[in-house]
């Protein structure tokens, strides 16, 4: 599906699936911490709302919102209804987990930020504790280690400068992010403030044609092989734009062929010689009659 990956509207980040007509729609909050998190930290308030009150604020604004999730680094310590168990060994912890005490006093802060008793049920069945194992001091590492192992998974092994990658996405976030003027339109708000699918596997493409040296090679020899014979500028332009395209998806193919021999191979491995002998001598005969 075509989703779409929203910063900095509401909450930090907004994931919506179809972004074209959204099915789910998933909202995130993420905040870094040298300390725990405790029911005290998550229920101060700070300015107007806490920080519980900030994402129960955004859900009366979007009801329709599948889950709302505080990300933070630091775990959490909170009492939870299973006495032998820690909060602090959780990377995710819905409402449902927690000490009835310590939800009877998250209820009395969103009361006092103003919400009604729906809203706040309704909130709280959607929220969401999730820690994040990423340390601050490396984050940036991590970052380009998950990239990496995403590009090795879709793509195989090519070679590539990573580096040059995570600069290119990276950037691309931060203009997202930064942008301030106002959108009056859903589209508005997805072609500034959003990355869609096909946006993101546009920008590793082109991050890989520059920096892969087949490409290269490849892009040079064509461009001077049709400036030779003064071939249009615009079907120049239109083959070395689509080259990284048809250089990647003849990668990906050839995965996907690995892929079918592997499946192959240990399907006849698990075959006994009679099956095997069967299903040789039935392609032989669809062989035959389709010469006829």
């Amino acid at each position: 599906m075509e989703y779409a990956i929203i910063m900095e509207h509401h909450e930090d980040v907004v994931t919506v699936n179809p972004f074209s007509d959204p099915k789910e729609i998933h909202f995130f909050q993420i905040k870094t911490s040298n300390k725990n998190w405790t029911l005290q930290s998550l229920t101060k308030k700070e300015s107007n709302l806490s920080i519980i009150g900030k994402m129960a604020d955004s859900h009366k604004l979007f009801p329709y919102g599948d889950s709302f999730s505080f990300c933070s680094n630091s775990p959490y310590s909170l009492s939870l209804k299973d006495s032998d168990n820690k909060s602090q060994d959780f990377e995710c912890l819905s409402i449902n987990l927690i000490n009835e005490d310590e939800i009877k006093k998250i209820k009395e802060t969103l009361r006092d930020d103003g919400l009604s008793e729906i809203d706040i049920d309704n909130f709280l069945q959607k929220l969401i504790l999730i820690r994040l194992k990423i340390d601050k001091s490396s984050h940036c590492a991590i970052a380009k280690a998950k990239l990496i192992d995403f590009i090795e998974k879709k793509y195989g092994s090519i070679p590539y400068r990573p580096g040059a990658l995570y600069k290119t996405l990276f950037e691309e976030v931060k203009r997202k992010t930064n942008y301030e003027d106002s959108v009056g339109t859903y589209d508005e708000l997805v072609d500034n403030k959003g990355i869609t699918k096909s946006q993101f596997s546009a920008m590793i493409q082109v991050a890989l044609a520059n920096s892969i040296p087949k490409i290269i090679e490849i892009r040079n020899f064509l461009q001077n092989k049709l400036n030779f014979e003064n071939a249009p500028l615009r079907l120049v332009a239109s083959l070395l734009a689509n080259l990284q395209s048809i250089y990647i998806d003849r990668q990906e193919q050839n995965i996907q062929v690995q892929k079918l021999l592997t499946e192959v191979v240990n399907t006849v491995g698990n075959l006994t010689s009679e099956e095997l002998d069967f299903r040789v001598c039935g392609v032989k005969t669809l062989k035959k009659y389709r010469e006829l």
